[in-house]
């Protein structure tokens, strides 16, 4: 389920997760009241780092295919 509606991208993303960082993620997921769907922790700590990625000031990259910037793939 996807919570901003002023984003009109989407793709279906698969891969693998194994070891530590599968881990992780089962634990932040478990230890929430409400305990998310995998596909919903990890769209959740993905919106997060990103996040604070940006307020740490991370420049976004260019896309090698498009030469977009993530800014400029969001609509306004």
């Amino acid at each position: 389920m996807h919570n901003d509606d002023s984003v009109g991208l989407s793709a279906a993303v698969r891969f693998q997760l194994e070891g530590p960082i599968f881990a992780q993620i089962e634990n932040w997921r478990r230890a929430q009241e409400k305990i998310p769907s995998r596909p919903d922790a990890i769209r959740e700590l993905v919106k997060r780092a990103l996040c604070a990625a940006e307020q740490r000031g991370a420049h976004p990259k260019r896309n090698r295919r498009s030469g977009m910037t993530t800014d400029d793939a969001t609509p306004t």
